[in-house]
């Protein structure tokens, strides 16, 4: 049997060589064939996923739809990098997809910013909200259910301290239009909801944002 198997895995490889340099392209073609067949089965997943979800909420069934909503960010934590929380800053791309947690002061943080850089931010999905113990309320919404629960931009807040100044509040409906925020002042910038004093405050919410140095 184990003959067999290295009879066909030759078969395969042909001449490849394990130090060849085609070992390499050999395997990201395989790897590519793999996400190729799986990738649409996952995608209607994650939208069978959503739409549960927001079925749970329309009927109020509010501890299904954060089950369902927890079952979704993780797994698009699995289908796609995601820039990590304010205990790792990271280097911010044109494409950075982020997640900004309601019970974080610091929320996502950017990182230090010079006066003139620009950041743009469009909202991606998911719920939060300040108090309670389910998220509901989208920041995205116009008009807003709450100032609590809006998105803003803010100076990052020392450890153990009260939350940042607000630099600007991200107004709603910036999955249609991204908003544009350009910095007037030296800063360690984040992202966070506009009311970050609960420890315990539910939801995470997803953007899309990137940064344009001067």
């Amino acid at each position: 049997m184990k003959l067999l198997t290295l009879l066909l895995v030759g078969a395969l490889l042909g001449s490849v060589s394990a130090g060849d340099p085609d070992l390499a392209s050999l395997k990201t073609k395989f790897q590519t064939a793999i996400e190729r067949t799986t990738d649409p089965i996952k995608r209607v997943y994650v939208e069978e996923l959503k739409k549960l979800r927001d079925d749970r909420l329309s009927r109020k069934m509010l501890v299904e739809a954060n089950e369902i909503d927890a079952e979704l960010s993780a797994y698009e934590d699995t289908r796609a990098p995601i820039a990590q929380p304010s205990t790792a800053p990271a280097t911010l791309t044109k494409s950075a997809r982020i997640k900004v947690a309601a019970n974080d002061p610091n929320g996502y943080r950017i990182g230090p910013v010079k006066a003139g850089d620009s950041l743009t931010v469009q909202y991606r999905e998911g719920v939060w909200k300040s108090w309670g113990l389910y998220a509901t309320i989208s920041p995205d919404d116009v008009p807003a259910e709450s100032d609590k629960c809006k998105t803003v931009i803010a100076k990052a807040c020392p450890k153990d301290g009260p939350p940042g100044e607000v630099l600007t509040v991200v107004p709603g409906l910036t999955a249609k239009t991204p908003f544009v925020y350009t910095f007037t002042e030296d800063c360690d910038a984040v992202i966070r909801i506009a009311d970050a004093i609960n420890p315990k405050a539910p939801g995470i919410v997803m953007y899309s944002i990137s940064l344009k140095r001067k």
